[in-house]
């Protein structure tokens, strides 16, 4: 029978040490794709100008081969922290709502197109206190839409200073201008509901947030001269 691919079974046979540095890679969206098909998980992870072809053979919790391209791997023989992060990203996508496995050709619904409560981690409120959103963009843009991924950093500005916009102070309301709170609904819809602080975009979803910005720009510019 197939072994099941499990972030228990990641942590038992990698340790804690390779996990922490994988979540690290995972967060910073330098997980580029994932694939598992028992007993063969595979997968690429970029870590800064560097491309690790990532893949372990698992057979079981005790029979497991790293086939990484990283010196640990190559070297040691070690469970890398590139192997545990495909692996982590394989299963975070599974998370997502997807059809039937027995149903082959069936269309893959996205993150974007799954319904999700709202996780919002910011409580917004017109009296709150005013903040202002900042929307980072990797250095290498054009590298990375040609990779089909891009890593956005979302940051907040207060009156306590600049932070991740997930970690502004919980249990206080905060306003946003009107144009930064539809972005925010935008990009916490790609997230699932939840409050990024860094999330990672196809290019597709890329440019459907560029094209949301372009229009929340325009429409604010034409209420600003209506009312001069």
């Amino acid at each position: 029978m197939p072994v099941e691919l499990t972030e228990g079974l990641l942590s038992k046979s990698a340790g804690w040490d390779a996990v922490k540095r994988a979540r690290a890679y995972l967060a910073q969206g330098q997980v580029l794709s994932s694939y598992w098909a028992p007993p063969l998980l595979r997968g690429v992870v970029q870590t800064g100008e560097m491309s690790f072809r990532a893949s372990m053979v698992i057979k079981s919790e005790v029979d497991i081969e790293n086939l990484c391209t990283c010196r640990d791997a190559r070297e040691w023989g070690k469970i890398c922290a590139h192997a545990v992060a495909v692996g982590l990203h394989w299963l975070d996508s599974q998370r997502v709502a997807t059809p039937t496995a027995a149903e082959p050709g069936s269309p893959v619904i996205s993150r974007a197109s799954v319904a999700k409560p709202n996780l919002s981690a910011v409580q917004r409120s017109s009296s709150g206190e005013p903040v202002e959103l900042f929307l980072i963009l990797p250095p290498n843009l054009e590298q990375a839409l040609a990779r089909g991924k891009v890593m956005l950093v979302l940051e907040a500005k207060w009156s306590g200073g600049r932070c991740p916009v997930n970690a502004l102070p919980k249990g206080r309301t905060f306003a946003f201008a009107d144009q930064d709170t539809l972005l925010l609904d935008r990009l916490e819809a790609l997230a699932g509901g939840e409050t990024p602080a860094v999330l990672q975009l196809a290019v597709n979803d890329f440019a459907g947030l560029c094209r949301c910005w372009r229009s929340i720009r325009t429409s604010a510019w034409e209420r600003r001269s209506r009312s001069e």
